[in-house]
């Protein structure tokens, strides 16, 4: 915590309000500074891990009696590859290390997918026999259209949601739900390949 209108969260990345009654939106990603980020840059990162307790306290107890409810149990995890990268390097950064320095955005893509991974299975281990569904968000649209191409998508991010539903499939038989804000009607056919066991491979 760094005072009462701001705090940096276990990724890095600082958020802070306008006000007491503002929400809390993010205010710069640990390597949102750097012109250029180097591997060394990514590995200084101390990056979350399974190994803290408070993840998982409680929560099987939790799950346990809304399995006893006539409610459908779904589980919801952070967000995925795509945003939680925006987050640590900048929204505007990582868009544009998307297109003139893939390297870079692959690099960051695979630490923070393999946190997600990590953090997932510490949590699937404990309760991924008594939900119903696995839900994780990722926003890809904005208002009119996707925030890229589809080809963009299938070349630098679809693999790190393929292996990161495949990690959740790995620890639980429940259902994975895929939650994205925005127009991404393009974006539907090839989605829909992910939520799927047999369809989550990388191609």
């Amino acid at each position: 915590m760094v005072g009462p209108n701001d705090f940096v969260d276990e990724w890095g990345v600082r958020w802070a309000q306008a006000h007491s009654r503002a929400p809390f939106i993010v205010v710069q990603g640990p390597l949102q500074h750097l012109a250029e980020p180097s591997e060394t840059d990514l590995d200084a990162i101390a990056w979350p891990g399974a190994g803290d307790p408070w993840r998982i306290t409680g929560l099987r107890e939790q799950a346990k009696a809304f399995r006893a409810s006539d409610y459908a149990v779904v589980l919801n995890l952070p967000n995925g590859s795509f945003a939680q990268s925006q987050r640590v390097r900048g929204f505007v950064e990582f868009m544009e290390d998307l297109l003139v320095n893939p390297t870079l955005a692959v690099a960051l893509l695979d630490r923070v997918t393999d946190s997600l991974c990590r953090m997932a299975a510490a949590v699937l281990n404990e309760v991924g026999d008594v939900i119903d569904a696995v839900s994780f968000l990722d926003d890809l649209g904005t208002q009119t259209a996707p925030m890229l191409g589809i080809d963009l998508y299938r070349r630098l991010i679809r693999p790190y949601h393929a292996r990161f539903i495949e990690a959740l499939h790995m620890h639980t038989s429940a259902q994975v739900i895929m939650h994205s804000d925005g127009s991404i009607r393009d974006f539907l056919a090839t989605l829909s390949t992910l939520v799927f066991r047999e369809s989550t491979q990388c191609k």
